[in-house]
C-alpha cells in the first residue's frame, strides 16, 4: 500500500517538476535537451533511493540531491 501511495504522489508531482525544468531551461539556468524525460528519470529514480534499505534519512537526502545535480549537469 505504501508503494502505491508513493507512485500516486510521484504521478501528481511529475507535471510540476516538468514545468520547473522547462522554465529553468527557458531562463538558461540548465542545458537539458529533453526536460520531460529528465523529470521522469529524476523523480522515479528517487523512489529507488527511498526504498533502499540501510541508508539513513540524511544519506537518502544527500544521494537524491547529488543525483539531481548530476542529472541537471550542475
Amino acid at each position: 500500500m505504501h508503494d502505491q501511495l508513493l507512485l500516486r504522489v510521484a504521478a501528481k508531482l511529475l507535471p510540476h517538476i516538468q514545468q520547473v525544468l522547462r522554465r529553468a531551461k527557458e531562463k538558461g539556468e540548465i542545458d537539458i535537451s529533453d526536460t520531460d524525460t529528465t523529470a521522469i528519470i529524476g523523480l522515479y529514480g528517487e523512489l529507488g533511493l527511498i526504498f533502499t534499505q540501510g541508508l539513513t534519512e540524511q544519506e537518502r537526502i544527500e544521494a537524491i540531491q547529488m543525483g539531481w545535480k548530476r542529472l541537471l549537469k550542475l
